[in-house]
């Protein structure tokens, strides 16, 4: 069978469910739009934001393969929702699944949130919502999360969420020149 062929075949895991709810007033969470690229991108390029985050994002266009329909067929294929105030639509942060698979029914949980809203457990109401989501609606076993280990915000989110400390993966990832450790963690359905 030709390769085209078998893209055709890839199934989008989400397609025909409802996206996961948030909890808090005045927030939602939506498929991302172009519109909302020039809004994520400033806050991802303020220093304390990129402080914990190995992304190396360096213009609004670098995030456009999140407005873009995804090619299940692509073990890179990902799931990236909005998370916006209802009043204005406004992109406040995001938060998503990646390395997903559905052989095994597993995903990673990715987030980031502009730091202007950080401290009010918005991060700790998403995380939960699409863990569950996950879980219930979905259908995996295994939803996982990797945070760099100066990242003590987005480790206790994740604590906060059930998620168990799996280990330690030693130099995981090259960091804008650096090599950096990252925990491992877990929440199994």
């Amino acid at each position: 069978m030709p390769i085209q062929s078998l893209r055709q075949l890839a199934i989008n895991p989400f397609q025909g469910h409802p996206l996961p709810s948030l909890s808090i007033p005045n927030l939602c969470l939506r498929l991302i739009k172009d519109d909302d690229l020039p809004d994520w991108y400033d806050y991802l390029r303020l220093p304390e934001t990129r402080l914990n985050m190995s992304w190396d994002v360096k213009s609004p266009w670098d995030l456009q393969q999140f407005t873009q329909v995804q090619d299940w067929s692509n073990p890179n294929a990902q799931l990236k929702l909005a998370i916006c105030d209802t009043n204005t639509q406004k992109l406040i942060g995001t938060i998503g699944l990646h390395s997903i698979s559905t052989q095994h029914m597993s995903g990673e949980v990715a987030y980031d949130l502009n730091p202007a809203y950080w401290g009010h457990g918005i991060m700790r109401v998403a995380c939960a919502s699409i863990t569950h989501w996950a879980h219930d609606e979905i259908g995996f076993e295994r939803i996982q999360a990797l945070v760099m280990d100066s990242n003590l915000a987005s480790a206790s989110v994740l604590q906060y969420c059930g998620f168990s400390l799996e280990g330690l993966l030693r130099r995981y990832r090259k960091v804008r020149g650096c090599f950096r450790d990252y925990y491992i963690y877990s929440h199994l359905h």
